[in-house]
C-alpha cells in the first residue's frame, strides 16, 4: 500500500487562512492532503487497484484541483496507505531551480516559492521538465543525464531576442545555419493550452505530435 514520490501540502508554500489568492490559500481552501507532485507518481499495485475498483462505484473528484492533488484525494481514502517522499529521486532539473528557503526541506525548490530542484545523480529517477534539448543529451544505455546546460545555439540566441517581437513558427523543422543545418526548436503553438509547464508537453506535442494536442499537435 504505497505512495511515493515528492510530497507537498499546503504547509509548504507558507502560513495561510485560506482567504488569500496563495498556492497555500488554495490548497487549505480544497483541505488538500498530503499529495505526491504530478511530476512522477509511484504506488503499489494495490493501491493501483483500488483506486480502480473505487471509481466503478462512486464519482471520484476531478475538477477544479491539480490532477495530482486529485489523485491524493482518492489513494487516502484506502486504509493503511504508506506515504514516502523521495525528493532527491523526484526532483526538478537545477537548471529550473530558484532560492532555497530556510525551513523546508533541504534541496526543495520552486513551486510557488518552494525548490524542488535537486543536482543529477546516479539516484534520481524522474528529473522535470524534460526540454527537447534535455531529451536530446539523455543517454538511455546508461539512464543519464549531464548536469550542466549547454549554451544556447545562435539560432536560439537569435530567436530569443526577436520573441517579443515575433512569435516563433509552430513546427519543429530545420533551419540553415553556419556550420551545417540546425534543428530548429518548436513553437508555442504546439502545446499551447496544454496547462503546466509548455516543456512538459514538447516532446508529446512537438515532436511526437499526437494528436490529442489542444494545440494541434502543430
Amino acid at each position: 500500500r504505497l505512495y511515493l514520490g515528492c510530497l507537498l501540502d499546503h504547509t509548504l508554500f507558507g502560513n495561510c487562512g485560506g482567504r488569500g489568492s496563495t498556492r497555500c490559500d488554495y490548497l487549505w481552501r480544497r483541505r488538500a492532503p498530503l499529495f505526491v507532485h504530478g511530476m512522477g507518481i509511484l504506488i503499489s499495485a494495490d493501491v493501483a487497484r483500488f483506486v480502480q475498483e473505487m471509481a466503478q462505484e462512486l464519482p471520484l473528484k476531478r475538477s477544479d484541483v491539480p490532477a495530482d492533488v486529485a489523485f491524493a484525494y482518492w489513494v487516502h481514502t484506502m486504509e493503511g496507505l504508506e506515504t514516502q517522499t523521495r525528493h532527491w529521486q523526484f526532483h526538478e532539473h537545477p537548471a529550473d531551480g530558484s532560492t532555497f528557503i530556510e525551513g523546508v526541506l533541504p534541496g526543495l525548490g520552486d513551486v510557488g516559492g518552494v525548490d524542488l530542484s535537486q543536482p543529477l545523480s546516479a539516484a534520481s529517477i524522474v528529473v522535470w521538465p524534460m526540454t527537447r534539448r534535455r531529451w536530446m543529451r539523455f543517454d538511455a544505455e546508461t539512464c543519464t543525464l549531464p548536469d550542466v546546460e549547454p549554451p544556447a545555439t545562435k539560432l536560439e540566441a537569435a530567436r530569443a531576442q526577436e520573441a517579443p517581437k515575433e512569435e516563433a513558427p509552430s513546427t519543429a523543422g530545420e533551419v540553415e545555419g553556419q556550420g551545417g543545418v540546425v534543428a530548429a526548436p518548436p513553437g508555442p503553438d504546439c502545446w499551447r493550452g496544454m496547462g503546466g509547464r509548455p516543456e512538459a508537453w514538447q516532446l508529446v506535442c512537438c515532436d511526437l505530435r499526437w494528436e490529442r494536442c489542444w494545440g494541434g499537435g502543430a
